[in-house]
């Protein structure tokens, strides 16, 4: 931490121990992984973008991870590619082997890719590398479109901070938003005479009035440890309590999940889970939470954003336009805290300008308002907040989207350090093990406290534990 870039060495360790992590967790951020609109339409379908013409450049190479949202991201590339004449090749991997051939090309004597995906969990430690170009350094007039969101600044890196602030550094153009939402049955809540819960202690009222089990259960969220899913939902108890990870990310280092706020958000979720959530909740992760809700099992429960086709899917779904979105609730006198967990692209530095150049052309078209309205329509999530806001969102099909930009002000960063994902494996671990019963709840955040300054503290993080 003593540098403003990682040496080679130091980066290579660093990605070494994030994809040993990744490896051993099988899916590390599947919290963020969209599922696609089951009635995208095809290519041939989609009206014509506007806007200035787009150059002809060099065919580009664009690794990217073999996720559910990537149908969406292909039919894009095809848009594109019919709408300008350039082309695009799609290196796909699965997600496992993401980051050893992103920290493989970067490092190398010249890029393999033009443009490289990088997730939230891990693209801290390409941005203090400066091993992704700045793109203000590709183009020295770009300037970010104000309505493209960029979830707390995950686009940028401040070299003196080490963290992403508003003045960092450019370095990477995000492609895929998600955060969670608070999923409900609007059929049930409108029969009983209730409004979309907004806080905690509505969920719960309406939790208790609908739990019927094994029919019906009143509330859930992943409890199953899985990479980063379970602690990821629980983030959104945490921070609406007002509580975090450590006091201010990229500041203040001082550790705070086991502070009151943190106590009180695990409580408080705990309480709710044994109540009214299903008996295995321990065991149950993204496809069981799907299935849940989908089935008419579930009354409420925590998921993301890129879920929500699957709630109207007419041949899996029992619940079709039954099933609305709201955002995630507050604690009493607090306010919402959903937890950003996106994707961004960014465009490696060891390679020739005129490959840069190319590159940073297709993210340009990508990011305009037009790109983005037809890839919501192929079931990706959008990153512009005028797309949120179009005459889309008022089609029942995207009816999630005017939850998402209600969102929008809320959104809180996930773990952004190069050693997030320690971080998110104990976070994942404990709570996990709470859910089970194995600790006790303000065992469960002390024991993350602890492990978290150890982790901290050895990374040479100016750290305390209060």
């Amino acid at each position: 931490m003593s540098s403003n870039a990682l040496t080679r060495r130091e980066f290579l360790r660093m990605a070494g121990v994030l994809l040993a992590s990744a490896t051993a967790s099988g899916s590390l951020l599947s919290a963020c992984a969209p599922t696609p609109a089951t009635t995208a339409p095809t290519v041939a379908a989609v009206v014509p973008t506007k806007g200035a013409e787009v150059a002809k450049v060099d065919p580009i190479n664009i690794l990217i991870n073999d996720s559910p949202w990537f149908p969406g991201f292909e039919k894009l590339v095809k848009l594109y590619e019919q709408k300008t004449g350039n082309t695009v090749k799609l290196a796909v991997t699965p997600f496992a082997g993401m980051l050893e051939k992103t920290r493989n090309s970067v490092t190398a004597p010249e890029s393999e890719f033009d443009i490289v995906n990088l997730n939230e969990a891990w693209y801290a430690t390409f941005y203090a590398g400066k091993f992704m170009a700045p793109i203000q350094s590709i183009e020295p007039e770009f300037k970010l479109d104000p309505n493209i969101i960029e979830y707390i600044y995950s686009t940028r890196w401040n070299h003196d901070k080490k963290y992403s602030t508003a003045d960092g550094v450019l370095y990477g153009l995000p492609i895929n938003g998600n955060i969670q939402l608070l999923y409900y049955r609007k059929d049930l809540f409108d029969n009983a005479g209730l409004k979309p819960p907004t806080t905690w202690a509505e969920v719960e009222a309406a939790a208790k009035k609908f739990h019927n089990p094994p029919n019906m259960y009143g509330f859930a969220l992943r409890g199953q440890k899985a990479g980063w899913a379970a602690g990821f939902d629980w983030f959104s108890f945490l921070r609406s309590y007002g509580g975090d990870w450590v006091a201010k990310p990229g500041e203040d280092w001082t550790v705070t999940i086991n502070n009151p706020a943190g106590k009180n958000a695990m409580k408080q979720c705990l309480d709710m889970l044994k109540a009214y959530a299903p008996p295995n909740i321990a065991d149950i992760g993204q496809a069981e939470m799907i299935q849940l809700m989908a089935s008419g099992k579930l009354a409420q429960g925590i998921m993301v954003v890129a879920n929500f086709p699957s709630m109207d899917n007419v041949e899996k779904s029992t619940v079709v336009n039954k099933v609305e979105v709201t955002v995630t609730p507050k604690a009493e006198g607090g306010k919402p805290g959903p937890t950003s967990g996106i994707w961004v692209m960014g465009i490696p530095n060891n390679m020739p300008d005129k490959r840069k150049k190319a590159a940073l052309t297709f993210l340009k078209w990508a990011l305009t308002k037009e790109a983005q309205i037809e890839y919501t329509k192929f079931g990706a999530v959008p990153v512009r907040q005028d797309v949120f806001a179009s005459d889309l969102a008022n089609e029942p099909a995207y009816r999630w989207m005017k939850a998402m930009a209600a969102s929008t002000p809320f959104i809180a960063e996930n773990v952004r350090i190069p050693e997030g994902t320690q971080i998110t494996d104990v976070i994942e671990l404990r709570f996990n093990q709470a859910v089970a019963g194995q600790l006790k709840s303000d065992e469960a955040v002390d024991t993350m406290a602890k492990e978290i300054y150890a982790i901290l503290q050895k990374a040479g993080y100016k750290t305390s534990l209060p």
